[in-house]
């Protein structure tokens, strides 16, 4: 492992140095550097979720950290973007599918509509297949929003949708591939696996190996 996408359960959004040292001295004694970071959720810092967002910037100023996830209350978004802009980083807004609040294409778009570069997408190919929108085509209407990629698979099993791992199931992995080429994306591509995670590690050789081959 070299290159990772950490979250709040791996550096806890807590404003302290401390856990930010802490974090920064595990990675670099295990030679892996943080791309991006999420997800963020405002919602669970109810206390203040202004403070939190100042926090979760710094942890990305503090580790090098371009590319936040995050999944804003729409109130929340003018605080996301300042402080993203400060830390000399971005946000990207994930699709959560059926029933969340950022859901398709036109309600991410609708949260970023004049907003600067800092603000942006994190495109879930499983979460826009379980809404009914392709991937790819997600990915060339937002062009340079996108700001972070999730790559999961997924199979339809009777009413419901069920993971697999990558290249197994109705993901185009080329078309996202392409498409992300076509739009000169330059960000981190996140593999986001949650299916044998007792065991995960010759999954994830297989998914690795599936992109790798798609991008061949």
């Amino acid at each position: 492992l070299r290159y990772a996408e950490v979250n709040p359960k791996h550096i806890a959004v807590d404003g302290n140095s401390e856990t930010i040292a802490a974090a920064r001295k595990l990675l670099d004694a295990a030679g892996v550097r943080a791309l991006a970071f999420g997800v963020f959720y405002t919602e669970r810092y109810k206390e203040d979720r202004a403070k939190a967002i100042k926090d979760v910037f710094a942890i990305a100023a503090a580790l090098g950290i371009r590319t936040v996830s995050c999944d804003p209350e729409a109130e929340w978004l003018d605080a996301m973007e300042a402080e993203a802009a400060k830390a000399g980083a971005r946000f990207g807004i994930p699709n959560h599918g059926p029933g969340s609040r950022y859901d398709k294409l036109d309600s991410v778009v609708k949260a970023l509509a004049d907003r600067g570069a800092a603000a942006g997408a994190t495109v879930d190919g499983g979460h826009f297949l379980r809404s009914g929108e392709d991937p790819a085509a997600v990915i060339r209407a937002l062009g340079k929003r996108v700001h972070g990629i999730h790559l999961k698979d997924l199979v339809r099993d009777g009413e419901k949708w069920r993971g697999v791992n990558l290249g197994k199931g109705v993901l185009d992995l080329k078309g996202v591939l392409a498409a992300l080429r076509e739009v000169g994306y330059d960000g981190a591509l996140s593999l986001e696996y949650e299916i044998n995670m007792d065991d995960p590690f010759a999954d994830i050789r297989e998914c690795l190996a599936a992109v790798r081959a798609a991008a061949g």
